[in-house]
């Protein structure tokens, strides 16, 4: 998988065109977390903690999310290229 480095405006326009199951990692001062994106809106996404999802039996849409802002977003997994914010 290639890693690209990009700056903020370019992270965020690839997170507003990213679908459903795609993979990011949340930053909340210091603490990550691998997360699978729900949906996408403007300005956040509404994602589901990996840790969560371990050992989920239940239907699709059965685990509800978490919204998060762009602005803890720090690394997004898309079309096998790991896209990771400039900081």
């Amino acid at each position: 998988m290639r890693t690209e480095t990009v700056n903020d405006a370019v992270f965020f326009e690839k997170l507003r065109r990213s679908l459903g199951g795609e993979h990011i990692v949340i930053d909340h001062d210091g603490t990550h977390y691998p997360a699978r994106i729900q949906y996408v809106t403007g300005t956040g996404v509404k994602v589901i903690p990996e840790s969560m999802l371990d050992g989920s039996q239940g239907e699709p849409g059965d685990l509800n999310g978490v919204m998060e802002s762009f602005a803890y977003v720090v690394e997004l997994e898309k079309d096998g290229v790991l896209y990771r914010r400039e900081r």
